[in-house]
């Protein structure tokens, strides 16, 4: 019993000390973030190797490095390379303390069939000398003509 009232007065204050940090992470407005997948250009044909464009945004507030990471889902495409940077980019631009850039993912169809490419962007946001990961997703399908 004196065990059980030990536990439960433990739990209680590090509820107390969760409660501030988390409502502090709440209260934080999130710099924006996203990324936009262009599907190739024609139709896309088994053995042909082929390009989806990725579109990087971060707003004000946003910072790099930022990492992108495709997946794809199925075993009609392979993706030839599975992580690009800000040094992959063909095309950085910076408006307005936004920036935008481009990265061409290779793929290659190996058979017939639907895909679904999923793309993960991770960043950091920035706000009074304070950073914290953020994340944003896109998501792709493709189809593979025989």
């Amino acid at each position: 019993m004196r065990l059980f009232s030990l536990l439960t007065a433990l739990g209680c204050l590090s509820l107390l000390g969760v409660a501030p940090a988390t409502a502090e992470r709440e209260a934080r407005p999130t710099p924006r973030i996203e990324v936009l997948l262009a599907p190739p250009h024609g139709a896309v044909r088994v053995g042909q190797p082929f390009e989806v464009v990725a579109t990087i945004r971060l707003a004000q507030g946003a910072r790099g490095p930022f990492l992108l990471t495709p997946v794809s889902d199925g075993p009609a495409v392979e993706i030839l390379r599975g992580r690009l940077s800000a040094l992959d980019a063909d095309e950085v631009a910076s408006r307005d303390g936004a920036t935008e850039a481009r990265l061409r993912i290779p793929m290659l169809a190996h058979a017939a069939g639907d895909a679904v490419l999923r793309a993960r962007l991770d960043a950091y946001g920035c706000e009074r000398g304070r950073c914290h990961a953020i994340r944003a997703e896109a998501t792709h399908a493709l189809s593979v003509e025989p």
